[in-house]
This record gives C-alpha cells, sequence and structure tokens, in this order.
C-alpha cells in the first residue's frame, strides 16, 4: 500500500471533501481522486460513496480511516524520538524508507 496514497485518503476522510482535502494538500483535485480510486482497487474496497454534492465514507472507508489515523499518529512519535525525547537521532527522511517492522525493531532496541 501507498502511503502517499492513504495520506490522501485520510485527508479526504478528515475533510469530507475532495475539494477541501486538495486545497490543503496543494495538489489538484483529479489527482486526488486518481489516488483514491487506485486505493480502492488496490485493496478490492469502495472506501467512499457520493452524496449529494459530496461524499461519504463507506463502513470500510471509515476502519481505514481509523487504522491511518493510528498510523500516522505512531509516525510522529517514531519521528519525535530524533527532536525531542533525543535518545535516538533519526533522520525523518531515512525513517520514511523503513517498514513499521523495522522501526518497530529499532525502537525497542534503544528503549528510553
Amino acid at each position: 500500500m501507498n502511503l502517499h496514497a492513504l495520506r490522501l485518503f485520510y485527508s479526504v476522510a478528515e475533510t469530507g471533501s475532495v475539494t477541501q482535502a486538495a486545497k490543503q494538500l496543494n495538489i489538484s483535485q483529479p489527482a486526488v481522486t486518481s489516488q483514491i480510486k487506485k486505493l480502492e482497487r488496490e485493496i478490492d474496497c469502495t472506501l467512499f460513496v457520493p452524496k449529494g454534492r459530496g461524499i461519504l465514507l463507506t463502513q470500510s472507508g471509515a476502519e481505514l480511516a481509523k487504522q491511518a489515523k493510528r498510523l500516522f499518529s505512531l509516525e510522529k512519535e517514531i519521528e519525535s524520538y530524533g527532536t525531542v525525547k533525543g535518545r535516538v537521532n533519526w533522520k525523518t527522511a531515512y525513517c520514511r524508507h523503513l517498514s513499521p517492522c523495522q522501526l518497530f525493531a529499532a525502537k525497542m532496541a534503544q528503549p528510553l
């Protein structure tokens, strides 16, 4: 799963609007829609349904949004180790190329 597409999906889920998410992320609305459609095909699941002039999360979309929120919260926590807690001096750019398993193993190797 592409984290960029997941981040776009989460932004749309939070704002409730593809247009608002695109504005916040400073990218085009068609690019956001395209990435969400690609994500839906990849996981074989409909994430949004149209409702009037807007969209509504499906049950599966709501569950994915919940998990994405947890993932991005963990990402922020891991990034904070290098800046706030001072024990781990990782570079953010490097961490983004590691899998969650690798990050967890590194965190366990250097407990606070």
